[in-house]
């Protein structure tokens, strides 16, 4: 198999892997995030609306004490007790007083008054006097305490709860009698039934304390005290998320709902009359962003493949033409023409080859050219002395040993540069993907968020239009009364879907969303520059500081878990070079800085400090750790190409020498490195301040002798 076909299908195997790896990843964080959002909407909706029924239930016992208090319904059960002896002696006055009040409140629709035997006294519904109701759990609770009765069918079925306060005599605290108001259960139902913000599927409805629906289903007819619901979800929901909620409103989780379909719910209890409030959607309609998503993702996976393609074919073009330059340089050679020059213009190891070859090819060259004369000579003499005739053939064939074996030397060592460059370059860019990967998770997620909840305000819109539409053809077709009908329906719709707070959150959602997407162009911008491509002879202008930033943002995901990185910036002047090779360096350095504080046995994260600055000349750049310091005797060696101290299979021994070639050699600089056992290490890195015209030119100079400081 060729390299470029190596090349290329390693960029597409190793880019399929990780986009696979990283959109699952997004993914599910999308749906935790989303599920999340909607558990806490409705954990707020059901805790509010549970609020709301003990407000309401509140309310009708506080007038109901009130009544009972009243100076009114007191004096008159005095006047029965110590007056009457039958029913027919009751005054009329007291079921007056409870239909005035009737008339006022409007909130029960019946009262009755009994007397401390169970019997009932006065009531707003005549037909109810003289009952005898002393064996009804109001009147044996309500004696003691205001209670609240649990909702119950009247004799024509229809929803109902009531309400008990005792009537005691204000000296003495005797009972006088007991208050008990009937209310239907319509006022509760229309705080249930306003399921704004829930979709199309959303519904809130109460369990009492037997497991029986007391409210009306959003999907069934007729479930009063006839739907009975598993009340095994409410325990499984408490267990489930017990350490993610600690506020004693109950809890969310996903769980088939009495219809069989499996909704998101969450429940809080009403603990005065031990009923379960539930709120729920169902999760096909809960989680329908999800759906595009996986659409998008999709997409992605198929088209990362082919742009690696592209790229790795890019990338093994500018390896393998120099190499195919030198093969066909050498089957020149091997055919005796020696004259054979290779143009290859580059500093890197592909170059130092290139010119190697052509020294061997110079000496071969003269080296044929004096077995040529020495055999010229051999012919002259052969007749004089044939000894000497044996020792040029002899030293002709010495001569075709000696190339023979340079030839398989050329061949050995270019497979093997070869190989080594690719394995350095592969390295450099699974550093940067698994990069960029994480640093771009989080912004995206929340754009993905923003999105969906701006799909559901749209739809809220359309609903709004679809209105005002049926209103502008009701303008020629319809009457006056008609269209200010629809009018009035609009406005309705207008306050259910709070369109005034959607038309302010929209904004915000527009800011969150522009603020993801420009530090989702950060860090593709950075990622451009850090990776940009150098051209040979061409040198920019470069900041350092901004190298440096763009290398961290790339290196964070491999440095983040081992060591903090602390930054001392000083204002530097720009310098001309090749900016993809001094991020290069910064990279290696960092990486390998990394790795020496993680090889440490420590508590907590190490440190990397970069410091920056200029001297007269130079521009300075320190990368100071505290990890475990470099030995003399490996310090001296470090900057040996093959030299490393990594486990076989960890590195390359390519990366600090590398470093210094493109310092030294390429940009006429200077690394220096000081390393302490136990007191960490520090490289500095020196670059020449210059004009552009200057940095143009070819430095044939191939840098400074390397300076080593051991403390």
């Amino acid at each position: 198999m060729k390299i470029a076909t190596k090349i290329n299908l390693s960029f597409s195997a190793a880019a399929v892997a990780l986009a696979s790896f990283s959109l699952f990843a997004l993914y599910t964080e999308a749906k935790t995030n989303l599920q999340e959002a909607i558990y806490a909407h409705l954990s707020t909706t059901a805790v509010s609306r549970a609020r709301h029924v003990e407000t309401h239930l509140e309310e009708d016992k506080a007038r109901l004490w009130l009544l009972a208090e009243s100076d009114q319904i007191g004096d008159s059960i005095r006047e029965i007790i110590h007056n009457a002896s039958n029913l027919k002696d009751f005054p009329r006055d007291l079921s007056a007083i409870l239909k005035d009040y009737y008339e006022v409140e409007k909130e029960a629709c019946e009262l009755l008054i009994l007397n401390p035997d169970g019997k009932v006294i006065a009531s707003t519904d005549e037909g109810s006097v003289g009952a005898d109701e002393s064996t009804e759990v109001h009147f044996l609770k309500g004696k003691d305490r205001t209670y609240i009765r649990e909702a119950y069918g009247d004799k024509s079925g229809a929803p109902k709860y009531s309400i008990s306060v005792p009537i005691r005599d204000d000296d003495s605290n005797t009972l006088l009698g007991v208050i008990v108001g009937r209310f239907e259960m319509a006022k509760l139902n229309e705080i249930l039934t306003d399921r704004t913000g829930l979709g199309e599927t959303g519904e809130i409805y109460i369990v009492n304390k037997s497991g029986y629906m007391i409210t009306p289903s959003r999907f069934t007819e007729n479930t009063f005290l006839k739907q009975k619901i598993n009340m095994v979800n409410f325990h499984q929901m408490s267990v489930d998320r017990h350490e993610k909620s600690h506020s004693g409103h109950g809890s969310t989780n996903i769980y088939p709902d009495y219809r069989g379909v499996n909704v998101l719910g969450t429940h809080t209890h009403i603990s005065e009359m031990q009923w379960f409030l539930l709120a729920e959607i169902d999760e096909e309609e809960a989680l329908m962003p999800m759906a595009s998503m996986k659409y998008i993702f999709v997409v992605i996976l198929c088209a990362v493949p082919v742009i690696m393609w592209i790229v790795g074919t890019v990338v093994s073009k500018a390896i393998t033409s120099p190499l195919n330059k030198l093969q066909k340089g050498t089957e020149t050679i091997g055919t005796g023409d020696f004259d054979i020059q290779f143009e290859i213009e580059s500093n890197d190891e592909v170059g130092k080859l290139a010119q190697s070859f052509n020294e061997m090819a110079g000496k071969l060259k003269t080296i044929r050219d004096e077995a040529e004369e020495l055999n010229y000579q051999l012919v002259e003499t052969t007749a004089r002395a044939n000894d000497t005739a044996s020792q040029c053939k002899q030293a002709e064939e010495s001569v075709r040993c000696a190339y023979k074996e340079l030839d398989n030397t050329h061949k050995e060592l270019k497979e093997t540069q070869s190989q080594l460059i690719q394995n350095e370059k592969l390295a450099s860019i699974g550093q940067l993907a698994a990069g960029v990967a994480h640093e771009m998770n989080t912004p995206v997620g929340f754009v993905v968020s923003n999105f969906g909840t701006l799909e559901n305000y749209v739809n809220k819109f359309l609903k709004l239009l679809d209105g005002y539409k049926e209103v502008a053809e009701l303008v020629d077709t319809g009457t006056k009364e008609q269209r200010l009908t629809k009018l009035q329906e609009i406005t309705e719709i207008h306050d259910k879907m709070k369109i005034d707070f959607i038309l302010k959150d929209i904004q915000g959602l527009f800011d969150d969303s522009r603020e993801g997407l420009d530090r989702i162009t950060n860090i593709v911008q950075n990622l451009r520059d850090f990776s940009r491509i150098d051209k040979p002879g061409s040198r920019d202008e470069y900041n350092i500081n901004k190298g440096i930033e763009a290398t961290l943002i790339v290196a964070r995901n491999e440095i983040k878990y081992d060591a903090d990185i602390k930054t001392d910036f000083s204002e530097v002047p720009l310098i001309f070079c090749h900016s993809g090779q001094i991020n290069q360096v910064f990279l290696n350095i960092l990486v390998n800085a990394a790795q020496a504080i993680k090889s440490q046995e420590r508590d907590g994260n190490g440190t990397i400090t970069i410091r920056t600055y200029s001297s007269e000349d130079n521009v300075v750049c320190e990368i100071a750790d505290d990890g475990p310091g470099i030995p003399p005797e490996t310090l001296s060696k470090i900057f040996d190409p093959f030299f490393t101290t990594k486990p076989a299979g960890k590195g390359t021994g390519l990366g600090l020498s590398v470093s210094y070639d493109i310092i030294a050699n390429k940009h006429n600089g200077e690394l220096l490195v000081d390393s302490k056992i136990g007191g960490g290490t520090k490289f500095t890195i020196k670059l020449p301040i210059g004009t552009k015209e200057n940095d143009e030119q070819e430095i044939m100079s191939y840098g400074k002798e390397n300076s080593v400081i051991c403390g």
